[in-house]
């Protein structure tokens, strides 16, 4: 007896191997998790190609803002900071004090020590500095032996003053050099602001003004000063 067959004339059987679907399934799924993990370490290969730009550009900054000896704020970095010292003294009615400070015949240890050393001495200097103010103030190198501090929120002149003289004896302090030390002489400057003018340059050349008139009036054994606020100043810087 002949059993007839309900396929239809030309269809083919679909009856799959299952061990060759299950060695498909695998290679599929072997391909897979190799793309997925080319394409996490292409994630991870960008995010560390963007950290490293970010980086750079943190660094770049940083030098384009800072003095590279001393890591403290340049001149340009300097003014930034007084003019919003200067808009929120304004606001608050509260002064911004200018501290010009110059280590006297600084040339001396470069010429007798080398310039390393003296490098050495600059770094000791801004941070004696550094570590004197106040969180909210600003130390910068100003150039060469030049430095310069910003005081903020000041109720008045007094705190000013008290600081420059604090700031003065430190940096009277002995700078050891190896089996030696060296001292050194400073002239410090003040200038507040709006008391001794409106604008960053007229501050700025009334604090240098200062400086020069407390150099000009040091004593030869007095290691450092400053002198207290002169009229002339302002009407030298107009």
């Amino acid at each position: 007896m002949k059993v007839k067959s309900s396929q239809a004339p030309g269809a083919t059987t679909q009856m799959g191997n299952p061990k060759s679907n299950s060695r498909a399934t695998s290679v599929a799924t072997a391909a897979m998790k190799r793309r997925v993990a080319m394409l996490e370490g292409d994630v991870r290969s960008l995010q560390s190609e963007l950290a490293e730009i970010s980086r750079q550009k943190t660094d770049a900054l940083l030098r384009a803002n800072h003095d590279t000896l001393t890591a403290l704020p340049n001149r340009d970095l300097l003014v930034d900071r007084f003019l919003q010292a200067a808009a929120q003294a304004d606001r608050k009615q509260k002064a911004v004090a200018v501290l010009f400070f110059d280590l006297d015949r600084f040339k001396r240890v470069n010429d007798e020590f080398g310039h390393s050393v003296g490098d050495k001495v600059l770094q000791v200097v801004a941070r004696r500095i550094q570590e004197t103010i106040r969180a909210i103030d600003t130390a910068c190198r100003y150039g060469g032996d030049e430095f310069v501090v910003i005081l903020t929120e000041l109720e008045d002149a007094g705190i000013a003053e008290e600081l420059v003289e604090k700031i003065l004896r430190r940096l009277a302090q002995p700078y050891p050099l190896g089996e030696k030390s060296i001292t050194l002489a400073s002239s410090a400057g003040v200038a507040i602001y709006p008391r001794d003018g409106a604008a960053w340059e007229t501050v700025m050349c009334f604090a240098d003004a200062e400086m020069y008139r407390a150099k000009r009036h040091r004593g030869s054994t007095e290691p450092n000063s400053w002198l207290p606020h002169e009229r002339s100043s302002i009407d030298v810087c107009g």
